[in-house]
Formats: structure tokens, sequence, C-alpha cells
């Protein structure tokens, strides 16, 4: 019985002697790990209906150069009560650098939004603080230092009279 079983498991590998070897590959292939994209190489074209930007462009970009690694832009300009011209500017510093405001004509108010450092204006040095606003008088010409591994990112605030 196990001598007719051997014989009729021997011909049909001899009559198809591809069928081991097709098991053989499968085998193989099943066990396998499936290999992850790496990211590499170009991005496909998106479809034509949709965005290919992050978003709407910002209204006013940061284009008021502060030196090599810092710039501004202006978010607000209204005139005030009194004839005074208020304006709101915000700047970012790259890390660990730094870059000057110009003299304004009126006082100072600095916010810190993120990053850490610091604002001089001569001899007066202040450490910016999520918790307290730095002032400065008119005229100061204030130089804003990057002190984290983060841009520092400020928003200031000037009163000038017309």
């Amino acid at each position: 019985m196990a001598l007719l079983r051997l014989l009729s498991y021997s011909l049909v590998w001899c009559r198809f002697p591809a069928v081991p070897l097709l098991l053989l590959l499968l085998a193989v292939s099943a066990c396998q790990p499936q290999k992850a994209l790496e990211g590499r190489g170009l991005l496909p074209v998106p479809p034509a209906d949709q965005l290919t930007a992050g978003g709407p462009a910002p209204l006013a970009p940061f284009d008021q150069p502060l030196g090599n690694a810092a710039f501004a832009r202006t978010v607000f300009r209204t005139p005030g009560p009194a004839n005074i011209e208020v304006t709101v500017r915000d700047a970012i510093v790259a890390p660990h650098a730094e870059g000057q405001l110009p003299a304004s004509a009126g006082p100072v108010l600095i916010e810190l939004n993120s990053g850490s450092g610091s604002a001089v204006a001569g001899s007066k040095t202040l450490d910016l603080s999520s918790e307290q606003p730095a002032a400065f008088p008119a005229g100061a010409v204030i130089t804003l230092k990057s002190s984290g591994d983060i841009p520092l990112v400020v928003r200031f605030y000037t009163l000038e009279g017309n």
C-alpha cells in the first residue's frame, strides 16, 4: 500500500516537473516581507481640480529685511486718536541670529509670540517674555536677538505722532 502511494507521487512529480519548482517559488515569495515605499523621487502631479499650494498666499508676507537672518511685515496700520498713527508689525528672526529694527518716531511695544530671545536698545537689554511685553522709547534702534533653536517671532506696536 505504501509502495503504491510512493509510486503515484513519483509519477505526478515526474510527469509535471515544474510543479515542485512552482510550489517552492510561491512559498519563498510568500515569506518575503513587503518593502515599504521609501519616499524618494518626485511626487506625482496632482489632479487638475486640486489646489497645489498649502493654502492662500498671506496678505502681508515677510518682505522687509531686518538684516541677514530677520524679516518683518506690516500687519496693520491705522490712524489713532490725537493724530497718532498705530502700526502693528511682525518680525521673525532665525535661530541664534539677530535682526535690527530701524529707529521709530514713537514708542515701541514688543510682545513675544514664539521662540526665546532678547531685545537690545543702547545699553538697555530686555529678555522677551510671553508674560510681559518689552517697551522702548521713541528713536531707539532695537536689535532682536534669538537665543533658541526655533525662530524668534515677535509682534511690535509702534505709536507715531503725525
